[in-house]
This record gives C-alpha cells, sequence and structure tokens, in this order.
C-alpha cells in the first residue's frame, strides 16, 4: 500500500525488454494479463524479479509501465536546498 507521503516519478512505458531499473530500487508497474485482468503493485526490485522473465512482454502478461518512488531523504534535501535558498534570492535582489 502507498503512503500519502510518497513522492512518485513519472510513468514510464515499457517496452518489453528487460528490467529497466537497479536492484532495491522501490517501483509502482502497472500489469495486464490478456484483456480481461490488469492491476497495479508497489515493491521492492529483488535479484528475483530484475533477472525474471516477466519483464518480458507475452501475449499473457506485461508489465505495461512503471514508476520509480523518490527517496524521502532524497525529497526533504530538495526540499531544505529549495528553502534555503529563497532568503538568498532575495537579498540578491535587494
Amino acid at each position: 500500500m502507498m503512503a500519502q507521503c510518497d513522492e512518485w516519478g513519472p510513468w514510464i512505458e515499457h517496452k518489453g525488454d528487460a528490467c529497466p531499473v537497479p536492484i532495491g530500487t522501490v517501483i509502482h508497474f502497472h500489469w495486464k494479463f490478456r484483456d480481461d485482468e490488469e492491476g497495479d503493485h508497489v515493491g521492492r526490485v529483488s535479484e528475483f524479479l530484475a533477472n525474471s522473465s516477466i519483464w518480458k512482454a507475452t501475449d499473457a502478461f506485461k508489465f505495461r509501465r512503471y514508476r520509480i518512488r523518490k527517496p524521502r531523504a532524497l525529497q526533504q534535501l530538495i526540499d531544505m536546498v529549495e528553502n534555503l535558498l529563497a532568503p538568498i534570492r532575495e537579498r540578491e535582489d535587494a
């Protein structure tokens, strides 16, 4: 289940080739099974998943798209820098 505070990157269409992200990455992916079932899942890419053939598009099962969760610490650093730079810019304009 996704927490409200999770920050996600943009959706990336999966082209049907090998696992596109490093092991350990937390992804939210959308899949489709045949024409009658599809869904979403959030999980960490394991070595098993990274080396699995499920990334390869087949007629029955396809990873449609995915997005990568930004680490919370990274988002906190971005927010801190943005807040620190605001007063400096105001002083430069004065």
